[in-house]
């Protein structure tokens, strides 16, 4: 029916791209803090949890197709778990590439340096390390 295909399109997709458990974790829970201080009505989900660039495209490539609004929050380097590409290169391809547009992109590389070009390139907000409380 055609209110819930209106409701599914007020869901946010959460993507977390880390390739360390715990800060995978760390990100998750402020992720889980922020939504609950949300006003809004939308389900947010957290399916899309990666430790690769690789890993998370598919998934990324899937919720842009179907419109849906997205936060991606990122490191740089993800090398530790076979990553080759980094954060940098994903946030052109979800930019340039893709042209996703309901798309916030955060970056989460701990590095100011790297968190600069990222906003350069299309990053909404830099989450330095020690993440926010």
């Amino acid at each position: 029916s055609a209110s819930t295909e209106e409701e599914s399109l007020d869901d946010i997709f959460v993507v977390i791209v880390d390739d360390s458990t715990l800060i995978q974790n760390c990100i998750l829970r402020n992720m889980k803090r922020i939504q609950a201080d949300c006003t809004t009505e939308s389900c947010w989900n957290y399916d899309g949890i990666f430790e690769t660039i690789e890993s998370a495209m598919p998934y990324i490539r899937k919720i842009h197709e179907t419109n849906q609004k997205a936060i991606i929050v990122l490191d740089e380097h993800l090398e530790s778990k076979g990553g080759v590409l980094t954060g940098t290169q994903g946030i052109r391809w979800i930019i340039e590439e893709l042209g996703y547009e309901n798309a916030i992109i955060i970056s989460a590389s701990g590095d100011n340096e790297i968190g600069t070009i990222h906003l350069s390139l299309g990053a909404s907000l830099i989450w330095g390390k020690p993440f926010p409380k």
